[in-house]
């Protein structure tokens, strides 16, 4: 089986899968952005964003669950998308790819248990949570998003205000904890992330 036939190219502002549809092929996103939408009466919010390596509704693939969000490309994507039989099959028949999926869900449990922490704490930590999630769910803080992004992410997640939002960002960028370049931002340091929460949560009860 070669699995660059079962590759997809989507242009740009393709959607992919639609929130409720049934997960029918696992799918990982070799090339592009993917941004990944909930319906919230007529409105959709924007969850997160996909780059590089991201696998595409890998726990409702695995549950046999209908998609909990809509898929849509950012921008042209090549996706791999194995139907579940040949799916199986590769796993089963390929011990590195399944240790990579394994991986990802380790990391990916790691941190939600660190994001469910600080969700549970002040305006600062929920903030972090959300932003945890949304750099670091692939282990990997070097993806890029927009601004616009980041704060539509942060503000669906929280329920907080623009305003709350962006003074937070403003203050990870003077921290550096959050880097700024003209292709959007990007985390420079998940584990000041973590202790700054921690010192917000802090400062709320001793002052």
């Amino acid at each position: 089986m070669k699995l660059s036939d079962y590759e997809k190219v989507f242009p740009a502002s393709t959607i992919i899968f639609r929130e409720g549809a049934s997960s029918d092929a696992l799918s990982l996103l070799q090339k592009g952005k993917v941004s990944l939408f909930k319906t919230k009466g007529e409105k959709r919010a924007l969850q997160k964003v996909l780059t590089d390596g991201s696998f595409l509704g890998l726990e409702e693939f695995l549950l046999g669950a209908p998609y909990d969000w809509q898929a849509e490309t950012a921008e042209e994507s090549v996706v791999l998308q194995l139907p579940r039989h040949l799916a199986e099959s590769y796993l089963f028949a390929n011990p590195k790819f399944l240790l990579e999926l394994v991986e990802y869900l380790a990391r990916r449990s790691r941190s939600l248990e660190k994001a469910a922490f600080l969700s549970k704490k002040t305006e600062g930590a929920r903030l972090a949570a959300a932003l945890w999630l949304a750099f670091t769910e692939r282990g990997n803080s070097d993806v890029l998003l927009s601004a616009e992004e980041t704060k539509e992410i942060l503000s669906s997640a929280t329920g907080l205000s623009d305003g709350a939002v962006s003074g937070f960002l403003t203050e990870l960028e003077r921290l550096e904890i959050l880097r700024k370049s003209e292709r959007g931002l990007s985390l420079k340091s998940s584990e000041k992330l973590f202790r700054y929460a921690e010192y917000l949560e802090d400062k709320e009860h001793f002052g």
